[in-house]
């Protein structure tokens, strides 16, 4: 039975981080004082330069952390932040501010953004969680 408990409080300590870094990372972007404008600004700058894209992007990453602690919506949000992520990984990977002088070195940006990779993964885990549960409900 530990092993149950274990289970249970790891999915629910992920699907609780990835809502508290969406709500928090948009709220920054809502509220002006994100610090990656300028991450944001270098790899999509149509997206930094107008005003109702950079304010939208910021209510997307507000609903996604909302919709990852709803059940019903999990999957569903899970699937979108998937894409969010990798739209904003793959952005930055493929531009210089990612690596200090050549690949395989790192700059600050692209270390920060290389975790976006774990934030996918788990992602994943909630889906695949989501539907574990869809399955075992109608048995």
């Amino acid at each position: 039975m530990p092993e149950d408990r274990i289970h249970f409080f790891a999915l629910l300590l992920l699907r609780y981080s990835l809502a508290f870094i969406f709500l928090w990372f948009g709220l920054l972007k809502l509220f002006g004082v994100s610090p990656v404008v300028d991450v944001i600004a270098k790899a999509y700058p149509f997206i930094a330069n107008n005003l109702a894209l950079f304010l939208l992007l910021a209510v997307i990453e507000i609903v996604l952390g909302v919709g990852i602690l709803i059940p019903r919506a999990a999957i569903l949000s899970a699937w979108v932040m998937i894409g969010h992520l990798l739209v904003a990984t793959l952005g930055v990977l493929f531009s210089p501010q990612a690596f200090v002088s050549h690949f395989p070195f790192l700059s600050i940006v692209g270390e920060f953004v290389i975790k976006n990779f774990v934030l996918i993964a788990g992602a994943m885990i909630i889906i695949v969680h989501q539907k574990d549960l869809k399955i075992r409900s109608m048995q």
